[in-house]
């Protein structure tokens, strides 16, 4: 199940962040709108946003992996939402103030692929697992990993303590 929310009619969550604040690259801000054209599709299958998804993908991405990447996300959202038990949260793709803001849902969602892609599947584990809620999480690390190789490769090796603790509000550091 998933719900969309409106940031900017209410006051945002402890564990919501700005997507400007955040490490994700802009493979994975293409990829996180995407996916959250995908999950509007979920929550209002009468909007057809799916068409959306893979317009996002097409534009971001070269046009041979365009579509490929839109379906990997899919998939990879798809078996996130089996693994839960509670709503997705999510904000929608489509309006501004709300795509500037990164629920704790798509946080964990996008940090667990930005760890996947830089070859550190232990984090990338966690973060799936805290999403899927101590559920069942292989079928969502196949996707995942899917995923994050149908992606062009990141320019960074590795994200430092200050690009985590702007995912994580809150955290020690």
């Amino acid at each position: 199940m998933t719900q969309h929310r409106h940031p900017h009619q209410q006051r945002l969550g402890p564990q919501d962040s700005l997507l400007d604040q955040s490490p994700l690259d802009a493979a994975e801000r293409t990829c996180l709108e995407t996916i959250r054209h995908m999950l509007h599709s979920f929550a209002a299958p009468q909007s057809q946003a799916w068409m959306a998804a893979f317009r996002c993908a097409d534009a971001g991405f070269a046009p041979a992996t365009g579509p490929l990447i839109a379906t990997q996300a899919m998939r990879y959202i798809d078996e996130v939402r089996k693994s839960r038990i509670s709503v997705f949260h999510f904000n929608s793709a489509a309006c501004p103030p709300c795509a500037a803001v990164l629920t704790e849902h798509e946080r964990r969602l996008m940090l667990a692929l930005h760890w996947a892609r830089r070859g550190h599947p232990a984090r990338a584990r966690l973060e799936l697992m805290l999403l899927c809620e101590g559920n069942e999480i292989a079928h969502a690390m196949a996707r995942l990993t899917a995923l994050s190789r149908a992606l062009p490769a990141p320019a960074d090796a590795a994200s430092g303590p200050a690009q985590t603790a702007a995912l994580h509000p809150g955290a020690p550091r």
